[in-house]
């Protein structure tokens, strides 16, 4: 420290030493002679950083006011210049009014009008002086876009809302007006132009309500202006982005601790809880509580469904075997023999089997076998009586009919068919009975079993007038002495007699 106090003494020294030996020198400026003090002379490259120059504009040391121009402060020395507006005259004295209108582009959509000095614009209808005077600003009124397909503005794209052309244009917008004006590119000129103050503020240096003028900002949120920008205000479910200009979906998903107990499934603004297979979301719609799908039917079982934490079984009731899911009957005909016994057919059912008994049996109290019914109890088609057999039933039927071995029923007995039935007599049948039939002159013994001959002869009516004579299977009538018999039983007397003896009985006849 000591030592760079002591050469920083040195410099000084020898810096004093060095202005002091250099003389006054006249020099001229602007054509004035001026003495300059030593401490104004130029110096060496290495002496500028060790000076300070003197501000001859600051200190009143010049004559530019009288001259009617400005001082502008040199290096060194000093220099008279003319204001905006004004140009050195042609002998360099003084200055003179410069006339902007006569150079382009002044005045835009109105007219140029020179003044002392500067000048204005006269703006055309629609169009209003800015606050110099010296611009005219556009204050037309039309729609804003924010798209535009092949220089076409999109109504879609529009708030519909009428604003000015710098509104739309020094913010976001595509495209402006009935006419679709494109608006300019950020960083051009005629961007800058349009937006001296940069993006959100008007030509004017006015602040845009980007929530009047933009459509669809701030969507699932709500829009906020702000001096030179807006800010956009989340519904639940959503965030800003990095430029809190837009709303962009939470992924609730993703917090911690996680909003859901088992399945977390964002959307869009919210999200969405579900459970693993086998439970339910509760009533919180974020926990999950087991499913009975036994008692709402959500299961596949074929006859019992048994629940379980987060699932179910099934069973299967008896007369089936288990498989996976599903239940496989058994067949006890095919596993069992004689199930039903020797009467009875064994028929496989689901989860078991049933008997079918022969004609004339039923099944027992037991359910497995066949025992005989009497038909005799219930209801048959028996008239004469009924008698139970294994298996069926006989019809008891009166003398002269017999059982119809096929229909059950009594049909009369043809007693003919056998050989003794009559003997020699010729038997004719009859309903329930018999007859035998003996030729002329004959009679059936019942008991004898055979024709026996009748004495006619004897019978209380005489068959004969003068003597009867019993024969075999007949009988011969005798007659008077001089008649002679005719076929069986009639008398003829000679040929002369005939006529007396006929005369004589037909007398007796009517007699």
């Amino acid at each position: 420290m000591i030592l760079f106090a002591l050469a920083a003494a040195v410099w000084h020294w020898l810096l004093q030493r060095r202005i002091a030996s250099k003389p006054q020198v006249k020099t001229f400026i602007r054509g004035v002679s001026h003495l300059v003090p030593p401490y104004k002379m130029p110096l060496e490259p290495w002496d500028l950083n060790l000076v300070l120059n003197q501000d001859e504009c600051e200190e009143g040391l010049h004559d530019c006011e009288e001259k009617q121009m400005t001082c502008k402060n040199l290096i060194g020395t000093f220099m008279c210049i003319c204001g905006p507006g004004y140009q050195r005259r042609p002998n360099g004295e003084g200055c003179m009014d410069v006339n902007e209108c006569s150079k382009p582009g002044l005045c835009e959509n109105g007219k140029c009008l020179n003044t002392v000095g500067s000048y204005k614009c006269e703006c055309a209808d629609g169009f209003n002086a800015s606050a110099t005077e010296t611009e005219c600003i556009d204050n037309r009124l039309g729609y804003c876009f924010t798209e535009v397909l092949h220089t076409m503005c999109q109504l879609g794209s529009s708030t519909q809302n009428s604003v000015t052309k710098s509104e739309c244009c020094c913010n976001s917008g595509r495209g402006w007006g009935i006419t679709c004006e494109i608006c300019p590119f950020p960083g051009t000129i005629q961007f800058k132009k349009l937006c001296p103050y940069g993006r959100g503020f008007t030509t004017g240096g006015e602040d845009i309500d980007e929530c009047h003028v933009l459509h669809g900002i701030c969507r699932n949120g709500q829009c906020i202006n702000e001096r030179g920008s807006y800010k956009c205000e989340c519904n639940p479910g959503y965030i800003p982005d990095v430029t809190g200009t837009s709303c962009i979906d939470l992924d609730e998903c993703t917090q911690s601790p996680k909003p859901c107990n088992f399945i977390c499934k964002n959307t869009d603004g919210s999200f969405q809880c579900s459970c693993p297979r086998g439970y339910v979301l509760q009533e919180d719609r974020r926990s999950c509580k087991d499913l009975d799908e036994c008692a709402t039917k959500q299961h596949n079982c074929q006859f019992i469904c048994v629940n379980t934490i987060g699932g179910f079984t099934c069973k299967c009731p008896p007369g089936f075997t288990q498989h996976h899911t599903a239940c496989i009957d058994n067949n006890e005909c095919a596993s069992e023999t004689n199930l039903c016994g020797s009467k009875g057919v064994c028929q496989n059912t689901p989860g078991s089997y049933a008997c079918e008994c022969q004609r004339g049996f039923a099944i027992d109290q037991s359910g497995a076998g066949c025992e005989d019914v009497d038909e005799c109890d219930g209801s048959h088609r028996c008239q004469h009586g009924c008698q139970n057999i294994i298996g069926g039933y006989r019809c008891s039927c009166p003398q002269g009919y017999l059982q119809h071995y096929q229909w059950n029923q009594c049909v009369d007995e043809n007693e003919c068919m056998s050989s003794s039935a009559c003997g020699g007599a010729t038997c004719h049948n009859t309903l329930g009975s018999f007859k035998c039939i003996c030729p002329t002159g004959f009679q059936f013994e019942q008991y004898g079993g055979s024709c026996h001959d009748i004495n006619e002869c004897s019978s209380s009516q005489a068959p004969c007038s003068y003597g009867c004579s019993n024969t075999e299977g007949g009988y011969v009538c005798g007659c008077p002495p001089g008649y002679f018999r005719i076929g069986q039983g009639y008398s003829k007397k000679s040929e002369p007699e005939f006529i007396d003896i006929f005369l004589q009985r037909s007398r007796w006849v009517l007699e």
